[in-house]
């Protein structure tokens, strides 16, 4: 849920560059903004999946360490 939120707020954030806003209070996106969004998006989704993964793998290690001082 952390992921998502964060994701949320970063996507929002890259997306107000691309944002044109109205008189009449509407926005409008060009084709090239919102592909360099979806293409920003994805980028950040694989970051958030590797860092996911290196965290993953850390917390194990650090769990085999504990266990081993234990012993």
């Amino acid at each position: 849920m952390r992921n998502f939120v964060l994701g949320l707020f970063l996507g929002l954030s890259a997306s107000t560059l691309a944002i044109e806003h109205m008189k009449d209070g509407s926005v409008v996106l060009d084709r090239e903004d919102v592909q360099r969004i979806e293409i920003q998006w994805y980028q950040m989704n694989q970051n958030l999946q590797i860092c996911a993964g290196i965290v993953h793998d850390l917390r194990e290690r650090l769990e085999a360490v504990e266990k081993a001082k234990c012993t």
